[in-house]
């Protein structure tokens, strides 16, 4: 289902840049309210409040956001394969999440004996989770960005 909406937006975000970036920050706003519906708490509504302010402040950069996707969807109409590449691509990080989550679910079954022959989880293992997720989320999202402000 994820991955109907998500194409779906995409090909309406490259034929539609400027409205769609408009409805995704309506979107985040109304997310922000039904979660303070929800949670019934106004720190929601005060955080769709400045997050109103923040995108009226911002507008300008938004739309010129807007414009340089419509650019990037006309060079994806010049070059399609550039879409098989990106699915392709893709496929490979949500492996990589399934493997990961997949390990992760099975690291806390590793049990021992303490003295007193009770059941329970060795000390190493939440040190090796969280290094785990670490090296996930930097193979993801920080390891890109880190050697792009390197390279001189």
């Amino acid at each position: 289902m994820v991955f109907i909406l998500s194409t779906a937006w995409l090909i309406l975000l490259r034929m539609f840049a400027k409205t769609m970036v408009t409805i995704t920050e309506v979107f985040k706003i109304c997310a922000l309210v039904w979660l303070g519906v929800r949670a019934e708490s106004p720190v929601f509504y005060v955080f769709a409040i400045l997050y109103l302010f923040l995108i009226i402040w911002k507008r300008g950069k938004l739309e010129f956001a807007a414009k340089m996707i419509a650019h990037s969807a006309l060079a994806l109409k010049e070059n399609p394969t550039i879409v098989f590449a990106l699915i392709t691509l893709k496929i490979c990080y949500l492996l990589q999440a399934v493997l990961v989550i997949t390990s992760l679910v099975r690291v806390p079954s590793i049990l021992e004996r303490d003295s007193e022959c009770e059941i329970k989880q060795p000390c190493w293992v939440q040190a090796a989770i969280e290094i785990i997720c670490f090296h996930w989320l930097w193979s993801i999202c920080f390891y890109k960005q880190v050697s792009e402000r390197s390279e001189p």
